[in-house]
């Protein structure tokens, strides 16, 4: 199985998974600033607006452990 991976052009932002488009949106958009508001992110500044900043690692109620990271630029 392959896992899920954004592509992002600007702020259009779509989710493959398996070859397959799982989700799109726009970052900005009233839909997506209607989920922030109903999540746990309500109060991260900038969350859901922006695409460029810091890595952040969400609230995980659980054991978590993270054995590699790699982020790429697609050019």
């Amino acid at each position: 199985m392959e896992h899920l991976a954004p592509l992002i052009k600007g702020n259009h932002v779509e989710h493959w998974l398996n070859g397959k488009l799982a989700l799109a949106y726009d970052l900005g958009s009233e839909a997506v600033k209607a989920g922030v508001a109903a999540s746990k992110f309500a109060k991260e500044p900038g969350f859901g607006d922006k695409i460029t900043g810091h890595l952040m690692l969400t609230y995980i109620t659980t054991s978590a452990g993270i054995r590699t990271s790699k982020i790429h630029e697609l050019k």
